[in-house]
């Protein structure tokens, strides 16, 4: 962290060393003399959060789904399973037990599609791609091994028609005991990696069916906190079949909070107790850019027109993942990074 308005500490990888992880953050609690609030972004924590949950809960306030809710969404295979019984619209979807079954399933699907990590925060952490193009049979099961492998398990999945553009995503806010409190739309504009990417430019839009369907759903979960979900408008039938759940904050929350709806300040409210405040109107059209990401797909593109591209989008936009000018140090080491790492995430 390079932010002058936090103080950084070093903890134990919580992949590595979950007990360590927990140990060390009650200890801490019990040295300060407040109740600090925990806000979950990652898939990992968001696990040792509710495995550490009553001791945690003795120094910090959090609001995190049931176990038996985190444990049904933080595997794919059971996420896409109660989806389905729900009646919620998805892509193809199959959840292979073997090499064979992998096999199967893509051809049944169609080439091209899509190899998914069923448990994605246990794959391989240096892959920078969220899924696998399977073009072939041999493919298929190339990329069942590589994630049975990493212990995480393999979605097969059929790739939806449409660019970048056709993503779509509500965020919603909870209070501790499962109030819907607030909730915003947006659209992603370009991705990184492209096509099954992080949002790397995305705008507010106003989709207020989608919020309240999108809190419907998290309700059935009694979802607590914070719970995203993402859509893919499929042009072929022009239904938003949803791609994914996330029980936490995701990586555009800065776009929600410079649209008006701050997600994090109402959730602090609500678990320090504070008088809530009404949340305003979404602001439509405000323009979000993460700029390392963007950063990443321009350099890999190596195109002078897509240098022009990221300097205009860099001027029109008034959201951003890290810039600011009053505390610019996030942004110049997440830049710093892009730069001298490459593509690599």
């Amino acid at each position: 962290m390079h932010s002058r308005h936090a103080r950084a500490v070093v903890l134990p990888d919580p992949s590595c060393h979950p007990q360590r992880w927990i140990g060390f953050m009650t200890a801490l609690g019990a040295l300060l003399d407040c109740r600090p609030v925990i806000f979950v972004a990652g898939d990992p924590h968001l696990d040792l959060l509710s495995a550490g949950r009553e001791s945690l809960a003795r120094y910090y306030d959090f609001a995190i789904p049931p176990r038996a809710a985190l444990e049904l969404l933080q595997d794919k295979r059971s996420q896409y399973q109660w989806l389905e019984r729900g009646g919620v619209d998805l892509p193809g979807t199959r959840m292979p037990a073997s090499e064979a079954e992998a096999v199967h399933a893509a051809g049944s699907l169609g080439f091209p599609c899509l190899a998914k990590p069923a448990v994605s925060h246990r794959w391989n952490r240096r892959i920078v791609e969220k899924a696998i193009v399977i073009g072939a049979p041999g493919q298929a099961a190339e990329a069942y091994r590589a994630m049975d492998a990493s212990g995480c398990g393999c979605v097969i999945q059929e790739i939806v028609e449409g660019g970048d553009d056709h993503f779509f995503g509500a965020l919603c806010c909870f209070s501790r005991g499962g109030e819907p409190l607030a909730a915003m739309t947006k659209k992603k504009l370009r991705q990184y990696p492209e096509r099954f990417g992080n949002g790397s430019v995305q705008v507010s839009v106003d989709l207020p069916e989608l919020s309240a369907r999108s809190c419907a759903i998290l309700r059935r979960l009694d979802c607590a906190g914070f719970g995203t979900i993402e859509y893919k408008l499929d042009p072929a039938d022009g239904k938003m079949k949803l791609i994914e759940i996330n029980p936490r904050l995701v990586s555009g929350l800065q776009l929600a909070v410079d649209s008006g709806c701050d997600l994090p300040w109402i959730s602090y409210c609500d678990l320090a107790g504070l008088p809530r405040e009404e949340s305003a109107a979404q602001k439509i059209g405000v323009l979000f850019m993460n700029e390392a990401w963007e950063l990443r797909r321009v350099m890999k593109r190596r195109s002078l027109r897509e240098w022009i591209g990221y300097g205009a989008t860099l001027a029109r936009a008034r959201s951003f993942a890290s810039l600011s000018l009053t505390d610019p140090g996030p942004a110049c080491s997440l830049v710093r990074r892009a730069l001298t790492q490459g593509f690599a995430v």
